[in-house]
This record gives C-alpha cells, structure tokens and sequence, in this order.
C-alpha cells in the first residue's frame, strides 16, 4: 500500500540525515588536516567522500613530511564513516518498526475513540432527560468504514493484538478525546450529518490527529524519529481508509506494506551505499555538465538514486528521472529539476553509448 515515490522520499531524507550526521566529523577533520599539514582545505562537505578515499589530497600533503600522521587521521575517519554507515542501517530498522506501531497507535486511537463515543452516548442517553443537550455519535460509532477496519483480520493481528499492549493508553485516548475530539467543528459537523464517513475520517486524520501538538508532542516522546516518519504514517492511514471505503475491494486481501514494498525498500537504501563511490566516478569523469561543488546535497542523493535504479535495477529512465524531478520539486531548490533532469538525461545517453560494468 506504500507507494513507492514516499519509499525513495523517506530514503531521500534518511540519506541526507547520515550526511547531516558526518558533518560534524569532517568539519572537525578539516581542522585538524589544516594544522598537521599547513595546507588550506575546503570546508565544502559535498568532499567528503573523496578525502576519506585520498583522492583530494595536495601533492605537498603526499610529501609533507607528517603524512603518516595525516593517514592516521583518514584512516580514523574512514572508521567513523563506516559507523555512520552501519548506525544508519541500525536507524532504518528501527525507524521500520517505528512506523508500523505509529500506524497501529493511530488507528488503535480511532478505534477507541469510537468506543469512547458509543459509550458516553448511551449513558448520557440513559440519565439525561433533555436530547438537546446530548450529542449524538451514533454516525462515528457506527462508522462503516471503522467497523471494517475494526474487523479486519490482518488489522487485528497487526494493530489489535495483546502484545502491542495498547490498552495502557486507554486513559490518555479518553483524555485526549474530551480535549480534542469533542471540541473539533469536523466532529460536530459529522455527528449532525453534514459530511460523508470518508470525508469526516480524512478530516480527522489531517485536520485532527496529525494537527494536534498534544499528540505530536506525545507521538514525539515515544519515537525521536516521529518528525521524520510521520508523512509515510499519515500516507498508510489514508491508503487503509481509502481500501475500506470502497465496495470494490477484498477487505481480507489487505495489507499495509507488501513485501514487494519492503524488498524495493532494502534493494535501494544498501544499493545506493554500496554503489555511491561508483556512480560519483561516473558522473565526475563522463557526464558533462555535472559539478558536484554546484550542487545542493539533497541533488546530488536524488541524482545518485536515479542512476542507482536505471543503472542496476534496470527501472524505464524516464520513470525514475520523472518521479527524482517530482521530488526535488517539493524538497529541493526551484531551479533543481531542470538540473537534475539535464544531468540523468546525459547519464542515460552514456549508457545507451557504452557498456557499464
């Protein structure tokens, strides 16, 4: 059910969070280069692979005579960018983890909600004698869609199950109810009948639950990669709203990440590690028109992820330069696609025109 434009966005800024993350160890490696050798370096970041591969060291560095100390210190950040490398591989599985029980939490949220509501309108219903004063929820209980989801097999297993234990955040879910839910307009719209089942969920998913800061702030508490995942979490819920909302579909077929999804997922975060000094060398020495010092960072991993896919996973060109414009479009500079799509349309032509190993 995950598309895989919001896969690559979420390895887009995986990637660029590892880079964010070796900055602070070049910046500080730079520093010290400087001192032991005499020399003035760059501080541009995008360099920073080919330091730790020697291949943007001075002559007068080769022969200075502390270049054995100089090799030491590669050889010491080689270790750190390794670390980073395996840390960012120890982030990604928990970050998948993460974004599977953010997703449970979510829906185990509505669906309490839903409880909540059904139960205080009974009870208000029993010991109240004037109707105005009540409000009906009978339309959010008896939600259709909620009652699917709610039923679903694959969903019980996955979001309802003891082990997730979700039953410690009844108090906070009722909390959060009498503090948010009841007092959202789109609520009280819905209760009168003034808006569809689907259009009231997808308001209360957008509007409501994602909006709020108390339940960002907590969802934040629970998982320090929340911020960073929420998107893919918001996409998921939406995806199973729209896949229980229709007549059309299996409700026993459904499933929230296929292992399609997954396998595409892994094959192109470790691809594009394992082949990122490979693809650079491409681009440097063939590609015309590419200048790594023009680039903003976040080009340079969009343009290495579309020639990882065109190259090895053997992806149609001008689908995945399409989709790498269309997100360099919402996450980078306005002037980027038109340079990202100059620079894979000429890395397509050299490979149409030469074998590539």
């Amino acid at each position: 059910m995950l598309n895989r434009r919001l896969i690559r966005i979420n390895i887009m800024k995986s990637l660029y969070s590892n880079f964010i993350s070796k900055k602070t160890s070049y910046e500080i490696f730079i520093e010290k280069l400087k001192l032991i050798s005499g020399n003035n370096y760059s501080n541009d970041l995008q360099l920073f692979d080919k330091i730790i591969n020697n291949e943007k060291l001075n002559q007068e560095d080769r022969e200075n005579k502390n270049f054995n100390q100089i090799s030491n210190l590669i050889e010491e950040l080689k270790k750190i960018n390794n670390i980073e490398k395996e840390k960012l591989f120890e982030v990604l599985k928990f970050q998948e983890k993460a974004i599977l029980y953010n997703y449970c939490f979510i829906i185990n949220l509505i669906i309490e909600w839903k409880k909540i509501s059904k139960s205080i309108f009974l009870k208000m219903k029993k010991f109240t004698t004037n109707d105005t004063e009540i409000i009906d929820t009978t339309n959010f209980f008896e939600n259709e869609i909620l009652v699917k989801i709610e039923s679903s097999k694959y969903l019980n297993e996955l979001c309802f199950k003891k082990t997730l234990n979700m039953s410690k955040y009844h108090k906070v879910f009722q909390e959060w109810y009498n503090e948010i839910l009841k007092k959202d307009g789109g609520f009280i719209n819905y209760c009168d009948n003034k808006v569809s089942e689907k259009e009231f969920l997808n308001h209360l998913i957008t509007k409501v639950i994602l909006k709020s800061k108390i339940i960002n702030e907590y969802l934040s508490e629970i998982d320090p990669l929340w911020q960073l995942t929420n998107f893919i979490v918001k996409n998921m819920i939406i995806e199973t709203i729209n896949h229980f909302s229709s007549e059309d579909n299996d409700l026993d077929s459904f499933e929230i990440i296929k292992k399609e999804e997954a396998d595409f997922f892994n094959t192109l975060i470790k691809g594009v590690l394992d082949k990122w000094d490979y693809l650079l060398n491409i681009f440097e020495n063939k590609i015309k028109n590419w200048d790594l010092n023009r680039l903003f960072y976040i080009d340079t991993i969009l343009i290495i992820m579309s020639a990882y896919e065109i190259l090895f996973c053997k992806l149609p060109a001008n689908i995945s330069i399409n989709e790498y414009i269309e997100i360099s479009k919402i996450y980078s500079t306005p002037k980027s696609n038109k340079f990202i799509n100059g620079v894979l349309d000429s890395f397509n032509k050299y490979l149409n025109e030469n074998t590539v190993n």
